[in-house]
């Protein structure tokens, strides 16, 4: 079976579309290679990551068990805000000057781990520094 990608306009195997459960057919209306390029083309900018970082936080709360009692408690206009009084816009430009280095790649970071998300429990660092700040280690 074949499926025309609306990015596109060409027709391509169906295996070269994503899964997606609210189309008619289960598929994405793009093919793999137009989404990937168009996520990392807004993705790769200050204001796509910043959307993706809120759009993250959304899903742990709704997807991860171990998160359900945790809330966002502020609104999308606010986290933006919020992201110009830190140091996001430099741990970006880092980030991109490594050539999107996924260690590099700012990441919201909550002070308190068993206080949900608030302006005053989060702060922005590194994934590998977010990363690491979990590890258990064991000596």
């Amino acid at each position: 079976m074949e499926k025309k990608c609306t990015k596109c306009k060409q027709v391509k195997p169906v295996s070269c579309f994503n899964k997606w459960k609210a189309a008619k057919d289960n598929l994405r209306r793009w093919c793999k290679s137009c989404s990937r390029q168009y996520w990392q083309d807004n993705y790769r900018t200050p204001p796509g990551k910043a959307q993706a970082m809120y759009r993250a936080m959304h899903g742990r709360i709704k997807h991860k068990f171990s998160y359900k009692s945790r809330t966002v408690e502020f609104t999308k206009a606010e986290f933006l805000e919020w992201l110009k009084t830190t140091q996001y816009k430099d741990l970006f430009d880092q980030w991109a000057a490594s050539g999107y280095e996924q260690k590099l790649s700012p990441s919201i970071d909550r002070i308190d781990n068993d206080r949900s998300y608030t302006l005053e429990n989060m702060q922005i660092i590194t994934v590998g520094d977010n990363s690491s700040k979990t590890r258990v280690r064991l000596t």
